[in-house]
């Protein structure tokens, strides 16, 4: 009989080893690092059974087994389940590969129209509504496929503190990192053979209009015509050191796609490459002579997840292209947690100081996907099942520290619809990354379609991209708060309603296409075609005010309703109580915070919200090199106080003093305003009648100062426009 050690980590993570040697708090995979032993945990040994108990649930194991998990029950909210590797049918759904050839979940193969079309399934997840999950660990994964040969088992339980799962798997695998903060800027991509005069071009087309541009994407364009090339394409780009320079001077972030784990035989490194890796070269070019791939795949294949190897690969041809100033690899192809590993680990070792990234598709069933972001959702379907499909992973990826990207507008295929970019465009200004892409093909034939620059997309699609991309802008102080909360406690910014509200059985039915976005903003992005410009769908709201975002209309809460917006419009709520800290929307990523938009109430009650600050772009942060400033609102009877506290930490760069712009939207024009006790000159505000809005202008002030604004609420309507 072999021994089965059980060990409870935290109150709510329990690790269970068959066979293993006891005493040892060592994983299987280097990526895990157990904690200690938890203390607080009851233990009591009786008839060749161990139990063990929290204030929250109670094991049963047996001393011996004759496999994993034998003998194990667990009894949670009332309930004993005996057999932990039983299907979950209550699963919340985990992160999936990637929508590859996929219009929504239906799978198309390769096109093929005699291939057998079948539904993708998402796999499970590490959140349940039975209030458990199992996870077994490898050498290379931590996975929610229970298939895979291991004896190392991972059980999360947690009834319906869903957010105390996720700090458990931070605490067993680390956490998202933060990254740098153009990634959360507008991206331009397009697979089509572009040279520098459109980058340049679309550059100025974005800027030009007021719509910031941080990202230009090259695809394939940037080298050889094989698939797996990593050479300059000197037709295309004959000065591309004159390219990286214009972009950097224009603060524009290069990003360049390739196919991993090939290489071109024609490359002059190929040669090398073969000497310093120990492979039979004579060998190795008979067998790509003699492949049935076209010319544009044929390559040399190896074993890139072999670190020896990818060291090599990397010194030879990766490095030097962050040499010469891109930013950032866009692995495309299948790819495992060793290998997201090392892409993402020899980035960040090129500048140790710099924070890295990588775009990549995922791991399927990974619980290990959230330490190497950015996730890419693969060559998607141009249709409205796509749209609807992508939000719904951006919302499952989350639950598990998944940063999911879209391809904004679909990638090929599918339909060329002006409304359905809109709605794609306006949920993409709500997730993790703004990622415009879409194929035009390999060649100039299908130039114009499948456009991902707005204003050729006709004038409505002109005046969304106008609307929204500048607010994506404005909110990236609000969006890097979030962010910074995502790091701290494990709340993603793209949240699922159920997350915050596991009781309410709406928050589960509308968990694919609802959520919060950030702590005191809920949006409902519309994925289904609308009738003359006006959409509808089923929304929720909890209990309390919300505030629409653009009318500055109050909502009551905690009921569902139908939202009907028009073209330009989106469901998107603000809390009443919230204090939401803005930018003045720049060219680029960068702008500091500058404004508050304060949501008020209409009776007595108090409301806390935060900013975070740092450089966005060092490591320094990991060395407590940020800032936090506190803004308290409290509603009196007859006034509201906005407080300013003293703002806490310091970073290189940070901004020693602010003339903050209040914005309150939904109340009557005050009587009054005064500032640390001082009434304010009438100058400094303003009051907008038409939409209820004042906005009051403050001082130049030190950051480190309190400061206090009241201004009277008689006579406060939210009805009255």
């Amino acid at each position: 009989m072999k021994q089965q050690e059980v060990t409870v980590l935290t109150p709510g993570l329990v690790r269970i080893r068959f066979g293993a040697t006891a005493g040892t708090n060592d994983s299987v995979n280097p990526l895990i690092q157990s904690p200690p032993p938890c203390r607080e945990v009851r233990k009591k040994k009786t008839a060749g059974y161990l139990e063990l108990t929290t204030d929250r649930w109670r094991l049963h194991a047996a001393a011996t087994a004759t496999n994993p998990l034998e003998g194990i029950s667990l009894e949670l909210d009332g309930v004993i389940h005996t057999d932990l590797r039983k299907p979950d049918t209550r699963n919340l759904s985990g992160v999936f590969r990637g929508l590859d050839t996929c219009d929504g979940w239906t799978f198309l193969g390769n096109d093929d129209p005699g291939q057998v079309v079948h539904t993708q399934e998402l796999p499970p997840g590490l959140l349940s509504r039975r209030g458990w999950s199992l996870a077994k660990a490898t050498a290379t994964d931590l996975t929610t496929d229970l298939t895979v040969k291991s004896n190392e088992y991972y059980l999360f339980i947690y009834g319906r503190d869903y957010l105390q799962a996720i700090r458990d798997l931070y605490t067993l695998t680390g956490r998202p990192p933060l990254l740098p903060r153009w990634t959360l800027g507008t991206w331009y991509s397009r697979f089509q053979p572009l040279e520098p005069k459109h980058y340049r071009a679309a550059a100025k087309g974005f800027r030009s209009r007021g719509m910031g541009l941080d990202v230009v994407v090259g695809d394939m364009s940037w080298h050889g015509e094989n698939w797996f090339s990593l050479e300059y394409n000197t037709k295309r780009f004959p000065d591309m050191p004159g390219f990286l320079q214009w972009a950097k001077d224009n603060h524009l972030h290069v990003v360049f796609n390739h196919h991993p784990g090939g290489l071109e035989t024609r490359d002059p490194r190929f040669p090398e490459f073969m000497k310093q890796c120990g492979f039979d070269m004579k060998k190795a070019m008979r067998e790509v002579a003699g492949s049935s791939a076209s010319e544009l795949t044929k390559a040399y294949h190896f074993d890139y997840e072999n670190p020896k190897y990818f060291e090599i690969y990397w010194n030879l041809f990766l490095k030097q292209l962050f040499e010469d100033g891109v930013e950032m690899h866009w692995i495309d192809g299948d790819v495992s947690i060793p290998i997201l590993k090392l892409y993402y680990e020899y980035s960040q070792r090129h500048n140790p100081n710099r924070r890295s990234a990588i775009l990549s598709r995922q791991k399927e069933a990974s619980l290990l996907n959230h330490r190497f972001p950015i996730a890419f959702s693969g060559d998607t379907h141009v249709t409205w099942a796509s749209l609807e499909t992508n939000v719904g992973l951006t919302l499952a990826g989350a639950s598990e520290g998944v940063m999911w990207s879209h391809d904004i507008g679909g990638h090929y295929k599918g339909i060329d619809d002006e409304e359905l970019f809109c709605r794609w465009l306006q949920s993409g200004v709500f997730s993790n990354f703004l990622r415009l892409h879409g194929s035009g093909g390999w060649n100039w034939v299908d130039t114009l379609k499948l456009e991902r620059r707005p204003w050729k997309r006709g004038k409505t699609a002109d005046a969304v991209a106008r609307r929204y991309i500048p607010l994506r802008y404005a909110l990236l102080p609000y969006i890097e708060t979030a962010l910074r909360v995502q790091y701290d406690e494990g709340l993603p910014l793209t949240c699922p309603l159920y997350l915050r509200h596991p009781e309410e059985e709406l928050a589960y039915r509308l968990r694919e296409s609802e959520y919060y976005f950030g702590p005191d903003m809920i949006v409902a992005p519309i994925v289904t075609k609308g009738v003359d410009g006006m959409a509808d769908r089923e929304a929720w709201l909890p209990t309390g005010q919300w505030q629409e975002y653009f009318s500055g209309k109050f909502v009551e809460g905690d009921k569902g309703f139908r939202a009907e917006p028009s073209i330009l419009d989106m469901p998107i709520y603000l809390r009443a109580g919230a204090v939401v800290p803005l930018a003045t929307p720049g060219e680029y990523t960068g702008a500091p915070a500058d404004r508050l938009r304060v949501v008020p109430i209409d009776k007595p009650g108090s409301y806390t919200s935060r900013l975070y600050e740092d450089d966005g772009e060092s490591m320094d942060y990991t060395q407590n090199r940020f800032r936090w400033t506190e803004f308290q609102y409290k509603r009196t009877k007859q006034e509201h106080q906005l407080t300013l506290q003293p703002a806490k930490g310091d970073f290189d760069g940070a901004a020693p003093a602010r003339a903050w712009e209040i914005e309150v939207w939904g109340g009557a024009k005050p009587t009054r305003i005064r500032h640390n006790g001082k009434s304010l000159c009438p100058k400094a505000w303003r009051y907008d009648r038409k939409i209820g809005k004042l906005t009051i202008q403050l001082p130049l002030t030190c950051v480190y100062k309190r400061q206090t604004v009241f201004f009277s609420a008689e006579n406060l309507r939210h009805d009255d426009r």
